[in-house]
């Protein structure tokens, strides 16, 4: 028999679940009204992490909200590419999608395709990803000595930005939008909590210090980026808990437990890509560094200081450049 705690816990769980539905639902019909009233006009966006998850259902609401699209998804997985392809012309058959097979968790491919798509796309509308692995696996290095979490969560992700940077700015000379967005957890990163004589954290990794890192990092990344392009929107995103088999790469006793609670508490992948398309195509985020929430609200961050934001920098460009 359960204990007085537990059934209670659950019931106000179930409660508080019960009572935010009908906000939810509300608010996401009141979006897709909006987003479908005014949709966007042939985009090029480039998904990197876009065949599963949250970015393969942003490549989605992006085709769904298009006239005439131009979607490049990113993934390792071709069978899953497919479903995904799929759906975006389900979505809208007018649009041209494109898979590019790639593992992005080796730099050297990342750099290769970056430069492919850098030459092949005059202009890049949206730029998102959300390459990502949940594991609690200690520090594992690639091929290229690098921690392959650290790796999808932070450096990968900056070098296809850092790459892709004057197909953003093509756009907005052109007086077109120019958005990038970074899925990871735009609430818990502190530049201050960084241990700046370990960045790559070849000494001291924990997963919760990549965790930080990685979360810190891109926060000053963002920041970087946005001061330097001040045309183009920089956004860094929270997805919450998100309905995914998000337990896959973990050991089976963890795997199941993680997964039916995401089933039972996290949103729907499409509800989070909802949200956070708004913020995508909300004018007020239109330029600058943002940090997103789950439902695709603006929190407040700290400037980080010029210095920090290059020391990082710096240490991100070595990594990235394989140097």
């Amino acid at each position: 028999m359960p204990s007085f705690k537990l059934t209670a816990f659950l019931s106000l769980a179930v409660l508080l679940l019960a009572t935010q539905i009908p906000w939810t639902m509300h608010a996401l019909n009141a979006l897709k009204a909006a987003h479908s009233a005014k949709p966007l006009n042939s985009p090029v966006a480039v998904f990197v992490g876009g065949t599963a998850g949250i970015g393969a259902a942003l490549a989605v609401k992006t085709a769904k909200y298009s006239t005439n699209p131009n979607i490049h998804i990113v993934g390792r997985s071709k069978a899953s590419a497919e479903k995904v392809l799929a759906e975006l012309k389900a979505a809208n058959k007018d649009g041209q999608y494109q898979f590019h097979e790639c593992d992005v968790s080796l730099l050297s491919n990342a750099r290769t395709l970056a430069s492919t798509l850098a030459q092949q796309l005059p202009k890049i509308n949206l730029l998102v990803l959300s390459p990502g692995i949940l594991s609690m696996n200690g520090r594992t290095d690639t091929t290229e000595g690098h921690d392959v979490k650290m790796v999808l969560h932070y450096y990968t992700r900056a070098l296809f930005i850092d790459s892709l940077v004057p197909n953003l700015k093509a756009a907005t000379d052109a007086k077109e939008d120019a958005r990038v967005m970074s899925v990871l957890d735009s609430l818990r990163g502190d530049y201050k909590k960084v241990l700046w004589d370990d960045l790559e954290l070849k000494k001291s990794f924990t997963l919760g210090n990549a965790a930080q890192h990685c979360m810190a990092f891109t926060d000053v990344a963002v920041q970087r980026f946005a001061r330097l392009n001040p045309t183009i929107s920089f956004q860094h995103s929270y997805p919450s808990l998100v309905a995914t088999n998000i337990g896959r790469s973990l050991p089976w006793y963890a795997a199941g437990p993680l997964t039916t609670l995401s089933k039972v508490f996290g949103s729907a992948a499409e509800d989070t890509a909802e949200f956070f398309y708004d913020a995508l195509v909300n004018p007020a985020m239109a330029t600058g560094p943002h940090f997103v929430d789950s439902k695709g609200k603006e929190v407040q961050k700290a400037e980080s200081p010029e210095d920090v934001q290059e020391k990082i920098w710096e240490h991100t460009k070595s990594v990235i450049e394989g140097q």
